[in-house]
């Protein structure tokens, strides 16, 4: 049995010029199998569907509840023609991933069997008040076994509600509460009966996204105002085969390497096709003078500017984007000042705190506030290696990783924490 990989030199050669494909997205896979064992469906997910960490829970829970599913290489099938009966009761580990406990208790709504949903200590301190009481909301049994509004909790087969009411998500400004409970709405309340939400959505992208693949399962539904969110029962009658969509959030790594790099960098595959985080990247990396121009064949290139000037990155849109775009500027411009950073203390850690641990090891004086982060880079050049703590965060270990292509010796701690969202990260590195 391999010995797990306990730290993780990066070497990157700078003036480098290559090729890289963009990865697949695993948001993007993990609400595609969430779509396709909530609407009933036979679904074939085709191409390249991402078998990360998240990915595997989210095939659990399917396999709890009774849903087939079946891997050919990089296609997945999942169909409830041999539909089993699945576990009374299902137990269901989620780790430390939001989007995975979201989607899962989204999903447990619509079985009639129970669930209890757990992960680790970490997973039960972060806030999920407007997850548990927007399902309750919605007719689901939800039991609180600590804390109210937290995980661990039993999720119950959902019930008629007799009130017509648009029900209203408390503290709905997340947009992957709000993409859960739509989710979830699915055939529990009424046909007419939108969902009322606050205006404040942190990132309409992912929302737009999400909706976008409901619809290809069947799920229509239609946003008024980011307020209001209408549904439509599922259509049973046909198959649904498509392609996963592709992540420019982890194709951001890939591309910074070439910009830190001096170099110039393609991007094969689907940078037309992508949904998520596309533009604001696009704009984050122009403003720092990185050209950026769409070849025939839907590739694009990237170019780094050799002279950045500072720039204030808005990271409400695109939060995990943002942290990459935070770590290119420290690069080129040698300094970054961030905003709306407020959603990166409640995710797999507290990432401001915790970029700015870590930069001050590399000579970065990092500030932070709740809400903003300004950094700014040494003018000595760091001749040390710094020994970088992930706190099992793989954006963590990620963009600290970039930082070598910027002169910095860097050596990761528990770099197996990529595997949640990027498995083939490392290989990427080792090839630039």
């Amino acid at each position: 049995m391999p010995l797990p990989v306990r730290s993780a030199h990066v070497r990157i050669r700078r003036h480098r010029r290559g090729l890289a494909l963009v990865p697949t997205s695993k948001s993007a896979s993990n609400r595609e199998v969430a779509c396709a064992f909530v609407s009933l469906k036979a679904t074939q997910l085709s191409g390249r569907t991402l078998h990360s960490d998240d990915t595997a829970v989210l095939l659990n829970a399917a396999h709890s509840f009774g849903i087939l599913a079946e891997q050919h290489g990089r296609t997945l099938r999942l169909g409830p023609e041999r539909c089993k009966h699945g576990l009374l009761v299902a137990e269901l580990y989620v780790g430390n991933s939001g989007t995975t406990a979201r989607l899962v208790c989204a999903s447990a709504c619509r079985r009639p069997r129970h669930a209890l949903v757990h992960g680790d200590p970490r997973m039960h301190r972060r806030p999920a008040l407007a997850l548990t009481v927007g399902l309750a909301s919605l007719g689901a049994k939800v039991l609180h076994f600590a804390v109210q509004g937290s995980l661990p909790v039993a999720i119950g087969p959902t019930c008629n509600l007799k009130n017509f009411a648009p029900p209203m998500l408390p503290m709905s400004e997340s947009s992957q509460f709000i993409t859960s409970a739509v989710l979830a709405s699915h055939g529990i309340v009424h046909k007419d009966t939108p969902i009322a939400c606050g205006q404040l959505t942190s990132s309409r992208l992912y929302v737009a996204s999400t909706i976008d693949i409901m619809g290809l399962f069947g799920m229509c539904s239609e946003g008024h105002g980011w307020q209001r969110y209408a549904h439509a029962p599922a259509s049973m009658d046909c198959e649904y085969p498509g392609s996963t969509d592709f992540d420019m959030t982890s194709a951001s790594y890939p591309t910074a390497l070439g910009c830190m790099g001096m170099g110039m960098w393609r991007m094969l595959c689907g940078v037309d096709h992508a949904s998520q985080s596309d533009a604001t990247m696009a704009d984050a990396m122009s403003s720092m003078g990185c050209a950026m121009w769409q070849c025939r064949d839907g590739n694009a290139m990237w170019r780094a500017a050799r002279h950045a000037p500072t720039p204030r990155l808005l990271c409400c849109s695109a939060p995990d984007g943002a942290m990459t775009a935070m770590t290119i500027s420290l690069a080129l411009a040698g300094a970054s000042d961030a905003v709306g950073v407020l959603s990166w203390r409640y995710k797999e850690t507290d990432r401001v705190l915790a970029m700015a641990l870590e930069l001050r090891r590399m000579g970065v004086a990092a500030d932070c506030g709740m809400g903003s982060m300004a950094c700014l880079s040494c003018s000595l050049t760091w001749h040390g290696r710094a020994d970088v703590s992930t706190y099992r965060d793989h954006r963590i270990a990620m963009c600290c990783s970039l930082m070598h292509a910027a002169g910095c010796g860097v050596r990761t701690s528990g770099p197996q924490c990529v595997c949640k969202t990027y498995p083939d990260y490392l290989h990427e590195c080792a090839g630039t």
